[in-house]
């Protein structure tokens, strides 16, 4: 048997191990900005996933599908086809937008790999929008999406999430892309597809407005 202190050890180890992952899970381990915000309004902000392509109808969207799980009406602002340097347009265009105090779930930067932007256009863009976002009181959400060609992006975006105070959703398809009964096309869920992802924002969220 293990004597006592060793087992103290082990113990005390466990907890640990127990406090970093419950941290990991709530609040990614590091300090977010505007957090008072994240109980507010909640809005989508982005590309065609967000606009929901690939669902029947517009109840299937993700942003309608969160709403749901979330109890309260989900504002959708996504435009096909867009990049971060497109996102970032639409923000300085629109200076009334995400105004006051409230999340905004970011999913942004899949058209900048299919169109072969280099990361750090993207990565000084996305910067840019959840500094501008913060600016104007939004608790920031960003959901990557990860590629197996590029293997190492899930771990620049959640560098570049770390140093702007942004909570981070990792992998936002994983488990649908390759998945062709969740997917309406080659590269979009359908409505099943969007509910898995609603409901794994959902869960992420509930960690953060507790």
């Amino acid at each position: 048997m293990l004597n006592r202190h060793v087992q103290l050890f082990l113990l005390a180890g466990a907890a640990v191990v127990c406090l970093l992952a419950w941290r990991g899970c709530r609040d990614n381990g590091w300090r977010m900005t505007n957090t008072e915000s994240a109980t507010g309004a909640v809005a989508c902000f982005g590309d065609s996933l967000v606009a929901g392509v690939g669902a029947d109808t517009p109840e299937l969207t993700y942003p309608a599908q969160l709403g749901k799980l979330l109890g309260k009406p989900v504002r959708a602002n996504g435009f096909p086809g867009n990049t971060t340097a497109d996102g970032l347009a639409w923000l300085q265009e629109n200076p009334d937008a995400f105004t006051g105090k409230g999340l905004v779930i970011v999913t942004l930067g899949g058209n900048d790999l299919m169109q072969r932007r280099a990361w750090t256009d993207t990565a000084r863009d996305l910067r840019a929008i959840f500094a501008e976002l913060q600016r104007r009181g939004a608790f920031v959400v960003y959901t990557g999406v990860a590629v197996p060609l590029f293997a190492n992006h899930t771990a620049e975006q959640r560098i570049v999430c770390q140093e702007s105070g942004v909570y981070f959703i990792p992998n936002l398809l994983g488990g649908i892309i390759a998945d062709r009964a969740l997917k309406a096309d080659e590269v979009h869920p359908n409505g099943q597809g969007y509910a898995i992802v609603a409901d794994r924002i959902a869960k992420a969220l509930r960690q953060v407005r507790r």
